[in-house]
């Protein structure tokens, strides 16, 4: 995510830095015992090294999970330079029920405004903090294979959800589809080639996002799901839109599979393979959602000029 959004900067002409390793040295830093003399220079050099070279910046940006909410002394360094201070993450932190029941409604506090790459909420959002739903900007590096056979790729298991992957795995074994099962570790060029070979994946678990789920639509590949509450957040609906599940199930493009059981699932699965064209696939996110493929970058300088 954080590469993304440096190709969003620089497509507005705005200057910035990367700094791939800061939190973690800030994170190092607030675990570090400064029991002696010794350690509490090297933790005073450290941070004033990383602050020196931050404070020439106007706004910072911070880009991690929303875990991070919950370790607010990883981020009091970024705060005391009194910038502007910004967090992206695939959500709002406002309007996702679990966290805010788990670290309490005023964590987000601790930054100026938040960029988000969903707009879709699961609770109605707090607004005492924008949100701005920038997207996302990715740039495959695997080859587009227009024509290719429909071919499965079965997530990692995931503990908990064996039945729905068992449920996957039969349907796709009774009309011979092949298989591509997720094992082991994977590079980036190595999970994006598998991903430029996939006709339809399935979602293993319910996703915050799931970033591979644009990747794959961008590579021609449908996604399929045992529940449209799995996918939520790749509903078509207006941003700041509050998910509902009986009213907003059906509100996907046609590259989602939305099945409730192996019987409806391998309906689906007949139809596509029979009319299987990855070329549509891609340009159906690329006509409904380009937000998730070239970013929004309107939204982006919408949240710089706020903070300026």
């Amino acid at each position: 995510m954080a590469e993304s959004l440096t190709r969003m900067l620089t497509k507005l002409g705005v200057e910035f830095d990367y700094f791939p390793n800061a939190l973690a040295q800030l994170e190092a830093m607030s675990e570090r015992s400064a029991s002696t003399r010794h350690r509490f220079k090297a933790i005073w050099a450290d941070l004033q090294g990383i602050t020196h070279t931050l404070r020439s910046f106007d706004i910072i940006i911070v880009s991690d999970t929303i875990g991070i909410l919950g370790r607010p002394q990883i981020l009091r360094p970024l705060k005391q330079l009194d910038k502007p201070l910004l967090f992206y993450e695939v959500f709002a932190y406002q309007g996702a029920q679990f966290w805010r029941d788990k670290f309490g409604p005023t964590a987000h506090h601790i930054f100026d405004g938040l960029l988000t790459v969903s707009g879709i909420h699961d609770i109605e959002p707090l607004t005492d903090r924008p949100i701005f739903e920038i997207g996302l900007d990715i740039t495959p590096q695997a080859t587009f294979l227009a024509q290719r056979p429909l071919t499965a790729m079965i997530d990692f298991p995931r503990e908990g959800y064996t039945a729905a992957r068992q449920t996957q795995l039969e349907a796709l074994q009774t009309l011979n589809i092949p298989i591509l099962e997720l094992r082991g570790e994977y590079t980036f060029s190595e999970i994006e080639a598998i991903y430029a070979q996939v006709g339809v994946a399935f979602v293993a678990f319910p996703e915050a996002f799931g970033l591979p789920i644009v990747q794959i639509q961008f590579q021609g590949g449908y996604i399929a799901s045992p529940a449209a509450s799995w996918v939520k957040r790749h509903a078509l609906l207006s941003n700041g839109h509050v998910y509902l599940e009986d009213s907003d199930r059906k509100s996907f493009t046609n590259n989602f599979l939305i099945y409730g059981s192996k019987d409806e699932l391998i309906e689906q699965l007949i139809s596509i393979k029979n009319n299987y064209d990855p070329w549509a696939v891609r340009q159906t996110i690329l006509e409904q959602q380009p937000q998730y493929i070239h970013g929004n970058l309107n939204a982006l300088c919408r949240a710089l000029k706020s903070c300026i």
